[in-house]
């Protein structure tokens, strides 16, 4: 029996991670020793005291028994283990995380155990410590570097532990009414993605952007145009205005433009969008600035263009607003926009070195998401791991998937271990149950590496991204290669059909002749043109359906069954959809017939 890990409902989870070398002793004959470490919870106001040093390492085993269990693994492995008496190795290229999760986060501190191998002993003995206590996991992510002491309490060293602290979502309570997760139909044609809406609004090598007047990116506008056009998802970028409203904008600042007294020439002032609040935001006349190299003067194009606030090609729309006005056939794949460090010099993306605390930051998002989001398929997209960690565990209803650059050339570009390459993207992503990654096309046109192959060998879903598929020919050649959806510019140069719109419209035609066929009487009233009609048309036909039901207990013309939860588990994929079944059995002029609308094609 497999038993997923489910999601934060009353519970914190906190993950202690080891790794490049987290151990350093002052004693130049240990400094070359391996260690092994191991974690164990504390209840802070227990009572019992230990002053024998011979009986320190019995009286932890038997005080940590009745504690919150904490379960170790190496990034990449499906599964979480139990630590074994003498805790888990850790060597300057293992990657160990420890995991705990508890409902009294104030009430237990964690003592971290280091053992070191003995001449005399086959087994390690017990070198070291140092505790944790909640006040030093106050700011939920982060690092600290602790000090080791000895059994007698001296210090011998220190220790650098990354922390992750993860609470429930405040504001929703989630259940498995709708659950997906882990799942994702694999049989489907690639999708594709309309970046931004109908494209990066300033790419410089998209020219017929410019030649067709395209809207400005992420805009409810170019949300909606790229449906149109037949994306089949649209990608926008999420984050909070400073009073805490999820908000549709790319960059983590704005550009005031100020015009010096010298004529021609300005002066432009970036202010992060987190200190801004809405009204603030919507009160900003908003200009593209590009500056011209080696001269003081700016390349300014306007981006408002004088729009009232309630008008589609306004800046900073909400994503309440995006959920609500755009076809709920149009998938949204939501990137949430957290800066993370850079490798070069250890600042964090755009300069922003004080953001959100994370919990605080994802759960107005995520709450609007529940709320708004109804049928819509959604995924959540992220470049932060931590982020994309804490998706994933407070809430079960929409996938994750992990962002990676991996840029080739052995040149990272953010500084976190877990971002540096496509394997270890997938080792994240296997570890945290993230339903897949999305990856830069670049990489994958590195054929060599089989970077494709090993995605798909790890049963994961694949999105890319990136510059080189704005390119026709790369497109073809990943749809060829079967990875499942591209985001990318250009969505907006060629109409399609979208593949979820067709299939809706199918589904709609099928119930519409089986009805029809049932009673004349009951055919709908709305045209199946057109998703709003189509919507409205569906709802009609629901409408008969419960009349079909009652008629056929009184003619026993057919049997109508109610819905049902059914839970589909695939052991090849190691995941599972949780969805509600509706199946019509009808006999018309002796022949059986059966209906059954199931939504295992939803994602």
């Amino acid at each position: 029996m497999f038993v997923d890990q489910g999601w934060l409902m009353s519970d914190t989870e906190i993950q202690l991670r080891f790794h490049n070398n987290p151990i350093h002793i002052f004693k130049k004959r240990d400094q070359t020793s391996k260690y092994n470490i191991k974690c164990c919870t504390v209840n802070l106001y227990t009572d019992e005291v230990v002053d024998d040093v011979e009986c320190v390492d019995q009286f932890y085993q038997s005080v940590h028994a009745s504690n919150p269990p904490i379960r170790v693994s190496s990034l990449g492995e499906y599964d979480n283990q139990d630590q074994s008496a003498h805790g888990m190795p850790v060597s300057d290229t293992d990657y160990v995380i420890f995991k705990l999760k508890t409902f009294e986060f104030n009430s237990h501190g964690i003592k971290v155990q280091i053992y070191k191998p003995t001449e005399n002993s086959s087994e390690p003995s017990l070198y070291g410590y140092t505790n944790i206590l909640p006040l030093h996991l106050e700011n939920c992510t982060g690092s600290l570097v602790l000090v080791l002491n000895s059994l007698h309490g001296f210090p011998i060293g220190h220790i650098t532990v990354r922390y992750l602290v993860c609470k429930p979502n405040k504001y929703v309570k989630y259940s498995l009414a709708k659950s997906f997760s882990k799942w994702w139909n694999r049989d489907r044609p690639t999708l594709e993605i309309g970046h931004r809406g109908l494209g990066d609004t300033h790419s410089t090598d998209i020219n017929y952007k410019k030649e067709q007047n395209v809207k400005h990116e992420n805009t409810l506008g170019s949300l909606m145009t790229a449906g149109e056009m037949g994306a089949d998802y649209v990608e926008f970028d999420v984050m909070l205005s400073k009073d805490k409203v999820p908000i549709i904008w790319h960059d983590f600042k704005v550009s005031i433009l100020l015009r010096k007294r010298s004529r021609g020439k300005h002066q432009v002032y970036n202010i992060p969008v987190h200190e801004l609040t809405l009204a603030q935001l919507q009160d900003l006349r908003v200009e593209y600035v590009k500056h011209n190299s080696g001269s003081e003067h700016y390349d300014v194009s306007d981006v408002t263009e004088e729009h009232n606030l309630h008008d589609k090609l306004s800046p900073f729309p909400l994503l309440r607003d995006a959920l609500r006005e755009i076809d709920p056939n149009l998938g949204f794949y939501v990137e949430i926009k957290y800066p993370i460090y850079l490798y070069d010099n250890k600042s964090k993306e755009e300069g922003i070195e004080s953001f959100f605390e994370r919990n605080s930051f994802l759960d107005p998002i995520l709450k609007v998401l529940h709320e708004e989001g109804g049928s819509r398929r959604i995924v959540i997209a992220s470049f932060d791991p931590d982020t994309c960690i804490m998706a994933r565990l407070k809430q079960n209803r929409y996938p994750v998937f992990f962002l990676v650059e991996d840029l080739g050339g052995g040149q990272p570009y953010f500084s976190d271990t877990r971002t540096h390459s496509v394997t270890s993207a997938v080792a994240l992503a296997k570890s945290e149950k993230f339903l897949g990654v999305s990856i830069n096309a670049a990489a994958l046109m590195r054929k060599e590496d089989k970077l494709l192959e090993y995605v798909f060998a790890q049963q994961m879903i694949c999105f890319v991204w990136g510059p080189d598929a704005n390119n026709v020919e790369v497109r073809q050649d990943l749809k060829d290669r079967h990875v499942h959806a591209i985001c990318h510019d250009e969505i907006g140069k060629n109409h399609r059909t979208s593949i979820y719109r067709a299939e809706h419209e199918d589904r709609i035609q099928k119930l519409a002749t089986l009805y029809q066929s049932i009673s004349p009487g009951l055919s709908p009233s709305h045209s199946l043109k057109g998703s709003a009609a189509s919507l409205s048309t569906l709802e009609s036909l629901e409408d008969s359906r419960s009349q079909l039901s009652l008629k056929a207990e009184k003619s026993n013309s057919s049997s109508y069954l109610l819905p049902t939860v059914t839970v589909t588990r695939d052991s090849a994929t190691q995941s599972s959809s949780f969805h509600s079944t509706m199946q019509t059995d009808v006999t018309l002029n002796g022949q059986n017939a059966t209906i059954q609308d199931y939504r295992t094609d939803f994602y």
